[in-house]
């Protein structure tokens, strides 16, 4: 029990307990929702199955991040990945910029994957809200054959074929493995 003593003229609202706690989880099952329906919105982790995306918003957090926050830096372990929801970022690679990614972009899942040090370093341009995944979470929580789609990808990335191009062709891989096995945790 405590006292409350408003040193001015205040308005306040009470709430109780039980009220508080419905609240709670309406809010939290709110977000979860909002982070699943982004997710499905991503190339790889759209095929996924809704106890796998479930499992997986469970371990994002939310950042708002400021223009010039850097995020990841070159060199230094991909310790966590990336989901750009809003805004602007901008990818560098030896202090020049190499490209800009906006919303339903990943950055650092192939770093995650490989468990490698960050091969570029991710700043925001604008204001962003971004959701970040610890490695080991990810690791854990993401389906094994997308992570077998995304090192597919990467293969066919340093061999020449254009990120979209490669995009397109592990996605119609993991259309047709999904419609024989639905992929889930």
């Amino acid at each position: 029990s405590a006292t409350v003593v408003a040193l001015e003229p205040c308005q306040f609202i009470i709430i109780k307990q039980p009220t508080m706690l419905v609240l709670l989880a309406k809010a939290y099952q709110e977000l979860q929702d909002y982070k699943i329906s982004f997710l499905k919105r991503i190339p790889h982790y759209k095929f996924c199955s809704d106890s796998s995306l479930q499992l997986l918003a469970r371990n994002l957090r939310r950042m708002i991040c400021a223009p010039r926050q850097v995020l990841a830096r070159e060199g230094e372990p991909a310790d966590s990945a990336f989901f750009i929801m809003a805004g602007k970022m901008q990818v560098e690679q030896g202090g020049k910029p190499v490209a800009v990614l906006g919303p339903e972009s990943c950055f650092g899942d192939w770093g995650v994957i490989n468990v490698e040090t960050r091969a570029a370093s991710l700043s925001c341009v604008t204001e962003c809200e971004v959701l970040v995944i610890h490695a080991y979470n990810f690791i854990r929580t993401v389906d094994k054959r997308i992570i077998a789609a995304l090192k597919q990808k990467q293969v066919l990335v340093q061999a020449g074929k254009s990120f979209t191009s490669a995009t397109q062709i592990v996605d119609d891989q993991v259309i047709e493995a999904s419609r024989l096995h639905p992929i889930a945790v």
